[in-house]
């Protein structure tokens, strides 16, 4: 039997977990877009924002979200939200209806 050696192709996770906190506004939200497209380029299945330690979720915050949902369709993977507010989830049902 031959093992082959690891690479990181296939030690690469099928779940990332991102676990923002406080408040995604246009200072902290392009830090947040970044990781977020970081943790889609890791995962190999699903990426979970977890936003249980967001108190605040600006505009920015918002878009940033929508550009992970298109990216994660884009790249077959699923991006799954956790603890959003509901403010917050009909924002991004509203947006993600007009983009249909």
């Amino acid at each position: 039997m031959q093992l082959k050696p690891a690479t990181p192709s296939n030690l690469r996770p099928s779940t990332v977990v991102l676990r923002p906190s406080g408040c995604l506004d246009s200072a902290r939200s392009p830090d947040f877009r970044k990781s977020l497209e970081q943790a889609l380029d890791l995962a190999t299945d699903t990426v979970i924002v977890d936003l249980l330690s967001v108190n605040v979720i600006k505009a920015e915050g918002i878009r940033s979200l929508i550009v992970g949902m298109k990216r994660a369709a884009a790249l077959g993977k699923t991006l799954s939200l956790e603890f959003v507010d509901a403010v917050t989830r009909m924002i991004l049902e509203e947006q993600l209806q007009d983009l249909s």
